[in-house]
C-alpha cells in the first residue's frame, strides 16, 4: 500500500489486485494472503519509473 500511497502524490492512480482476497469472496481458494498486483495505466508508466525503480531499491535492502 506504500507504493500505492507514493503514486497518488504524483497523482496516479493505480487499482490493487488481491487474488486471495477475491477467491475467498467468489468462495474458492486463489493466491497468496501476503501477494498484491498495483496496477497502473500504461501512459503513466514513464512518469511512474522513478518511484517504482526507489521502491525496488528499498526493498532489495530489506532482504
Amino acid at each position: 500500500m506504500k507504493l500505492k500511497n507514493d503514486l497518488e502524490t504524483i497523482e496516479v492512480n493505480g487499482i490493487v489486485q488481491n487474488d486471495f482476497n477475491f477467491g475467498n469472496l467468489a468462495d474458492f481458494v486463489g493466491g497468496t494472503p501476503s501477494r498484491m498486483r498495483l496496477k497502473i495505466r500504461a501512459f503513466d508508466l514513464d512518469k511512474v519509473k522513478p518511484i517504482l525503480e526507489e521502491f525496488i531499491s528499498q526493498e532489495h535492502l530489506s532482504e
